[in-house]
């Protein structure tokens, strides 16, 4: 595929479409180490911005550029495709939720949740809108809405540990260790190698006062 779209790109150098894809394919290649991931991170970007300035009008684009920024770590020009994107298209379910995870990195919460909350008028299916909008309720303060969400997505992922670690994270900061350690005891028997639930049950076994088993636990 990559080698259709770079000679159908040699005959017309303006595809944005062509450009978007081969973006897409970039982003998509298996590497061997960082160098070579980020080197193919760098063709994405290339491929992005030329298929932007062949067709600004398309706000998918806008988005898998802003969602590349946000993989590399590069939050200010994500957050500023991203809102490119949403600008063409205030309903686009995808670039809102990205945008507010680049919100919740830039430290921006109260912006995040506001998109969050865009996106859930929008739709209500998605996981990782109430993972995600969990997180950020967490990062505010506001443990029982996070607790909410969480909740809910158990109910749509019941098999996936990371949502019974991040109820039970929201557990202990709303003041419930018992609730707390019943999740993490979940999350274990879903994910026997999951180290940081591991971290947390020892955690709550040390504040009981019970340092020998949080030993056990850690060790």
């Amino acid at each position: 595929a990559m080698q259709l779209y770079s000679r159908l790109l040699k005959q017309d150098p303006k595809n944005a479409s062509a450009l978007a894809n081969r973006g897409i394919l970039w982003e998509r290649l298996p590497f061997e180490n960082e160098k070579e991931r980020a080197k193919n991170r760098a063709y994405a970007e290339q491929d992005y911005l030329k298929a932007i300035e062949a067709n600004p009008n398309i706000p998918q684009i806008y988005n898998n550029l802003g969602a590349l920024y946000i993989d590399m770590g590069r939050y200010v020009p994500a957050v500023y495709y991203l809102t490119d994107a949403i600008n063409q298209d205030p309903q686009y379910f995808t670039a809102l939720m990205n945008r507010a995870i680049a919100y919740v990195h830039q430290g921006r919460v109260m912006d995040a949740l506001a998109d969050f909350n865009r996106a859930f008028r929008i739709r209500q299916d998605e996981p990782l809108l109430y993972l995600n909008r969990g997180l950020a309720y967490f990062a505010a303060g506001q443990y029982e809405l996070a607790l909410d969400d969480y909740t809910y997505l158990i109910s749509l992922t019941p098999n996936d540990a990371r949502p019974y670690l991040e109820r039970a994270r929201a557990f202990i900061k709303a003041g419930y260790p018992a609730q707390a350690y019943a999740d993490l005891e979940e999350a274990v028997s879903i994910k026997p190698t999951y180290a940081l639930a591991y971290y947390y049950m020892g955690d709550l076994m040390f504040r009981r006062g019970e340092t020998d088993y949080a030993l056990g636990l850690l060790v």
